[in-house]
């Protein structure tokens, strides 16, 4: 029964990978503009 669900995890897993990735990668996109932001609005600052 374990080993089952187990198995159907992992199928489970390999097919959301691929989705994952790409979430990933949106995310990664999105932190870095943000901190892009950030960064500029910080030295802004540091100037003013």
């Amino acid at each position: 029964m374990e080993k089952c669900r187990l198995m159907g995890f992992f199928h489970r897993l390999h097919d959301t990978k691929l989705h994952a990735v790409t979430l990933q990668k949106k995310v990664w996109d999105t932190l870095i503009s943000i901190g892009r932001q950030e960064c500029l609005t910080g030295q802004e600052e540091d100037i003013m």
